[in-house]
């Protein structure tokens, strides 16, 4: 009911979209290395490994780094995800929609568009509440610019 029943495009792709399978491969290990803390030092664990990669609004405006440099957690928050339904949803909708962009633009443009999209997507997470310390993860906002 929720899934497409065909596979046909529109607009056949021309070329294997190899770096929208790049992208899911690295949420993907990302995801299981995730699993994997998880199995192994608890839920504490996770939580301090989120905790630095994420994108945190009030440390970024801020200036202060947990573990990486704060700069580096508008790329590294991309590639972290809060469950196995919110990685399932967003790879989905990169496989679905991701191929046809990349080969409109081509692979180059393409890495380039996807993490613009996701580095302006977490400074519109930053700008109305740039104290906040939720952390921010997840593809949603790079896979939304590359759906519009």
């Amino acid at each position: 009911m929720f899934a497409p029943v065909g596979t046909e495009e529109i607009i056949p792709r021309r070329t294997f979209p190899a770096v929208t399978a790049l992208i899911v491969a690295i949420n993907i290990l990302v995801f299981l290395y995730q699993a994997f803390i998880l199995l192994t030092e608890g839920e504490e664990g996770l939580n301090a490994m989120i905790q630095a990669v994420a994108l945190v609004p009030g440390l970024v405006t801020e200036g202060q780094s947990v573990v990486l440099p704060f700069y580096l957690t508008f790329f590294t928050a991309m590639f972290v995800h809060g469950g196995l339904l919110h990685i399932a949803s967003n790879m989905i909708y990169l496989v679905v929609f991701g191929d046809n962009v990349e080969d409109l633009m081509g692979p180059v443009l393409y890495i380039f568009f996807y993490l613009l999209c996701g580095l302006a997507a977490s400074v519109a997470q930053i700008a109305p509440d740039p104290t906040s310390m939720i952390p921010n993860v997840g593809a949603s906002g790079a896979i939304a610019g590359v759906l519009a």
